[in-house]
């Protein structure tokens, strides 16, 4: 089957920032398709963002597939986003005053029957199939963390806990190595 994709974006600074931090890649060859957001208020949330973006779309475009099986496409995603996890941390040791940078990112590349997509942190990827909208990604924040543990909480815990239901855990740059989540999901006509 044979897809025809068509894409806009647009990114926005909003009301908080000065700086837009917010980067847009997209390679319409390879469909492929990159949103990485800086951390929100740091020094060189930018200039991490960009990095980040530009490092998974030169990997993605300049390593040949083997195979396009799902494993082999969402591990090219896995491998560039590790990379620029890897360049971040090397860019923040040589720039000190962006020390606390960080991104999030999410990726999504279509082929014939699926949709690959890889993230890290709260950038998310949505499906739009049969008038509903649904996550196909998990913000990788405290909140969920602890929700999806065994941890028994009271309603006044889930409460007490939900003030920080935005306190993300996992981001681009914010470790040596960086655990990122894969998936696929079907195309349908």
């Amino acid at each position: 089957m044979s897809w025809r994709i068509f894409h806009a974006g647009m990114t926005d600074v909003g009301r908080q920032r000065e700086l837009n931090e917010d980067v847009l890649r997209v390679a319409p060859d390879k469909n492929l398709f990159i949103v990485i957001d800086g951390v929100s208020g740091t020094q060189g949330g930018e200039v991490v963002a960009n990095l980040a973006a530009d490092t998974l779309l030169d990997h993605f475009t300049h390593t040949s597939l083997e195979t396009s099986t799902c494993a082999s496409i969402e591990r090219l995603l896995e491998e560039g986003l590790k990379l620029a996890n890897r360049r971040i941390i090397e860019h923040v040791e040589a720039f000190p005053r962006h020390r606390a940078s960080g991104a999030v990112a999410v990726a999504v590349v279509f082929d014939e029957d699926h949709a690959h997509f890889a993230h890290v942190g709260d950038a998310r990827a949505y499906l739009y199939r049969g008038g509903k909208l649904r996550s196909l990604t998990r913000d990788h924040t405290w909140f969920n963390d602890l929700l999806a543990s065994d941890i028994e909480l009271t309603p006044e815990g889930i409460a007490y806990a939900a003030r920080y239901s935005t306190v993300v855990i996992r981001t681009l740059g914010m470790e040596a190595s960086v655990e990122v989540d894969l998936g696929h999901v079907d195309l349908e006509e």
